[in-house]
């Protein structure tokens, strides 16, 4: 007797999204690529969006007049009789709607023998002459080996108008391989579903009416990895909510919604010996087949991590030989949370771990497996053998981490730490704390540093921070004396006495000293130190207008970095922010803004503050010229908050000088004096400042004279600035050559300037195409030889005078109110008294607030009131 069949209609349709869903064009678009295949394979774990992707493609096909079929399986269907039914009815219902003939599938699996069936199938595919896909969702659940070797035998006998879409959270053992080896098949996975964090930002707003921003949508898809499920769980915490970004920097599985979530549809559905697999090496940050057998005792671990790998459960292979694995952010944060509950025995599980990875030789998975288990004695030894190692390649940040996590006890206890804290406070700026370090160590002087590593840490920070000459000298004459007995030594502190040169301006001696630093950072086998001295060579290169060699060096070194350090690493970072320098130099600012903000952020997280100062110099100038002035105002934003210790007063004189030159360009005329004169205080209450802050702050100087139309002052700070220029050589003097260039202009010295400009041009032209960009109009003008010489506004009546006067308004505000009452607009002004508009803006709108006029025809108003009193008054005196 036949088996009685019967199907819920629902197995037929895709499944109704009780909430709005999104379109995911990227995908749909990838789809269209694989519609000449036989199998389309969707394997991901639990809420990666598998069927919602399979859904809209469904659609899609339907929309241009395919044929589509669905099929939703369950636990029901681990029958291949009750397989090959639905699959033949999806396609007969079809059919029916399509008003073709579905008779022909009208076939019943429990009567016929499988071959006879998929013949009969297989041709009634055939018969229907048009491209047929039949998407097969959540087939994970009914998958046995009878029903696999079913759909084996479809594919393999597949004709060509065929494609069978199928989603699993494992693999199916369908002779994949096979079907790999004749293209036969393609194959959509968690790296092409998750999203990224454009999608994520949409999501948000679209879907869930949050707006979390550009920024909010990366950070998002950091935390969740762009899974899906993630995203839509944290919306339920976001709604109504303050704080996004806080929230989403502490979002986590261990979130009652998320551990639910992961719990239910995951976790729950694994075997005992699965879970207790998932529990051990969760607390892993990384695992091979070794490890985790040592932390679990399991003798086939690697049988067992193939079997995770099959099902999907949020493991992610690290590496092409899939040796090493960590688990998705989320899952292991809810595996941690839950393994206590589980009887995990977590200090077992890191002394195994610790164990394992010091007979490996993994010292520095070691270190961390044993801070986890707060054995800090341990931990500390275990740091003392690895510290040197990240600094070779340059790894500031895990070192710095390592050791905060020690207690302050147990760091003065030990023989060696206090200096490896040293040269971690030194490699990421921060010289006043390493100094007083440095002074604990000299009244204990029991700490295991040998002298010459003591003295060359001294005066590296000290060359480091004050940038004097005799420090200098003396850090020259320390490299020389190492050079053979310590290479790595020397050269570390070549390339500190390398910065320190270029910071004052001696390019000549910088030049000798980085070519010393990469000959005996080579030596010593540093990669970091070698690939910080190409990046010194760069800004030298970069300095004399060759950005082209340096972008070709850097280049070089950018691989170096990657093969040795990763190419997310601080080394690899310092490279691709110098090679974005070079791009704003040539002009290339698209490219430069890609380099520059992929690499300071990551500058920024391993706390360098010197090269994050000047790679954000870069950035914000390269957002300006672009015309997002509110990104280059942000980038400022995060340099100001990112100070510290000593090199706070050189970070608030950068950053000040570089907002005075953006506001410059707009109208907040209150905000531009409040920011020069928080400068000007500054420099005053500092007295004395180094040579490369003096010259950030007498810019500044000019510039506000020069907008001001404070001509007297600018004719007496010009020749100091052209005098110090002469002992400068580096990117910032052209740009500062030419600012002296539109004040020579607006005095009335046409000559000089035009032969300053053309000293300028001659030199730095070709070298510095940027530099001639961002001129102001006024050297514009004369570059471009259509300058009228007319540097002086036009004359001015006793009233104008009167009101200048009263309202104390400057010279130029004063040319510039009486250009405005004889009704010329602000590009007429600006061409008049060659400025650029946006300047004369600026001055308008600061001539309306000093005279309390609400627009231009109430300042005229004004001055003709004036005009009308003074002859009256001149009238009653004759």
């Amino acid at each position: 007797m036949a088996a009685h069949f019967s199907a819920a209609l629902t197995k037929f349709t895709p499944p109704v999204n009780w909430g709005r869903t999104m379109a995911r064009p990227r995908l749909l678009a990838m789809a269209s690529a694989f519609e000449d295949k036989r199998l389309v394979l969707v394997t991901a774990a639990a809420g990666s969006g598998k069927t919602t992707f399979m859904s809209q493609w469904y659609a899609a096909l339907g929309e241009q007049g395919r044929l589509v079929a669905w099929l939703s399986l369950d636990e029901r269907d681990r029958n291949p009789g009750r397989l090959l039914s639905l699959l033949a009815e999806s396609l007969r219902l079809a059919a029916d709607e399509a008003q073709l003939s579905g008779e022909r599938f009208a076939l019943n699996g429990f009567e016929l023998q499988s071959d006879d069936f998929i013949d009969s199938f297989v041709n009634a595919v055939s018969l229907l002459g048009q491209r047929t896909a039949v998407f097969v969702d959540d087939y994970y659940l009914a998958a046995t080996p009878e029903n696999d070797l079913v759909l084996r035998e479809i594919l393999r006998l597949a004709p060509p108008n065929l494609l069978i879409v199928l989603s699993s959270r494992a693999y199916p053992d369908l002779g994949l391989a096979r079907l790999r080896a004749y293209s036969a098949m393609a194959e959509v996975d968690f790296d092409q579903l998750r999203f990224d964090g454009d999608e994520a930002t949409a999501f948000m707003r679209d879907v869930h009416g949050i707006d979390i921003g550009r920024s909010g949508g990366e950070l998002f898809c950091t935390r969740t990895e762009g899974w899906i499920a993630g995203l839509q769980l944290a919306s339920l915490s976001l709604k109504g909510r303050e704080g996004h970004v806080e929230l989403l920097e502490n979002f986590a599985g261990s979130r009652r919604e998320v551990a639910d979530y992961l719990s239910s549809f995951v976790l729950d559905e694994q075997s005992a010996d699965v879970r207790d697999f998932l529990f051990r090496t969760a607390l892993l940050d990384r695992f091979d087949c070794d490890l985790a057998g040592a932390v679990t005792g399991i003798a086939d671990a690697q049988g067992m991590i193939e079997l995770v790998e099959a099902a999907n459960l949020f493991i992610v292979p690290l590496d092409d030989q899939q040796r090493w694995y960590r688990y998705h952010h989320l899952f292991q944060d809810f595996l941690r949370g839950r393994a206590p509950r589980e009887g995990i025995d977590l200090p077992a599980v890191y002394a195994a771990a610790v164990r394992h990875c010091e007979e490996c030789g993994l010292g520095e998975d070691a270190v961390a497996y044993a801070l986890a288990s707060r054995d800090e004695a341990k931990a500390a030894d275990l740091i003392a053998e690895s510290a040197m190692a990240l600094i070779y390649k340059g790894d500031i940040p895990r070192l710095a981490s390592w050791l905060e996590s020690v207690s302050e006890s147990v760091m003065q206890s030990h023989p060696r730490l206090p200096t490896i804290r040293c040269w971690a406070l030194f490699h990421a700026g921060q010289w006043e704390a390493g100094e007083a370090a440095l002074g604990e160590i000299a009244q204990r002087r029991g700490d295991g540093g040998d002298t010459a590593e003591i003295e060359l840490l001294d005066v590296a920070m000290r060359v480091a921070a004050d940038e004097l000459e005799d420090i200098l000298v003396r850090g020259g004459e320390l490299v020389d004396r190492l050079e053979d007995s310590a290479p790595f030594l020397a050269g570390t502190l070549a390339n500190f006495v390398t910065m320190s040169r270029i910071g004052i301006g001696d390019y000549e001696t910088a030049w000798s000293f980085c070519d010393k630093a990469g000959t005996l950072l080579l030596r010593a086998d540093c990669p970091y130190g070698y690939i910080f001295s190409r990046c010194t060579r760069a800004i030298c290169l970069i300095a004399e207008g060759k950005a082209d060699v340096a972008d070709a060096e850097l280049a070089k070194a950018e691989q170096l970095a990657n093969r040795t350090a990763g190419n997310i690493s601080f080394a690899a970072a310092l490279c691709r922010g110098w090679r974005g320098a070079c791009a704003y130099e040539r002009g290339d600012l698209l490219t430069a803004r890609q380099q520059l903000e992929f690499a300071v952020p990551l500058i920024r997280r391993c706390g360098n503050i010197e090269i994050q100062r000047r790679l954000a110099v870069y950035l914000s100038r390269t957002c300006a010229a672009l015309g997002d002035r509110a990104a280059a105002h942000d980038v400022l934003d995060e340099l100001a908050a990112s100070r510290h210790g000593d090199s706070a007063g050189k970070t608030r004189t950068t950053v000040a000088a570089e907002r005075i030159r953006l506001l410059l360009g707009e109208e907040d005329v209150r905000q531009l004096r409040l920011v020069w004169a928080e400068l000007d205080r500054f420099a005053a209450r500092e007295g004395a400042l180094p040579d490369r802050l003096l010259f950030d702050v007498e810019i500044s100087r000019l510039r506000m004279m020069i907008a001001e139309g404070r001509w007297g002052e600018a004719a007496g700070a010009t020749p100091r600035l052209a005098a110090w220029l002469e002992r400068r050589q580096n990117s910032a003097r052209p740009r500062a050559e030419l600012l002296l260039v539109e004040a020579q202009i607006q005095l009335g010295r046409q000559d000089a300037a035009a032969n300053r400009l053309a000293r300028q041009a001659r030199v730095t032209g070709e070298r510095f195409p940027m530099v001639f960009r961002e001129a102001p109009d006024p050297v514009q003008a004369l570059l471009n030889g259509d300058w009228d010489g007319e540097g002086t506004g036009p004359e001015t009546s006793d009233a104008l005078q009167l009101a200048a006067t009263e309202h104390g308004l400057s010279a130029r505000e004063g040319e510039i109110l009486s250009l405005v009452i004889e009704g010329h607009k602000n590009k007429w002004i600006a061409r008049r008294l060659g400025l650029s508009e946006h300047t004369v803006k600026w001055h308008v709108r600061n001539v309306l607030e000093k005279l309390g006029a609400p627009n231009r025809a109430s300042a005229g108003a004004m001055v003709r009131h004036l005009e009308l009193a003074s002859s009256r008054a001149a009238a009653g005196r004759r």
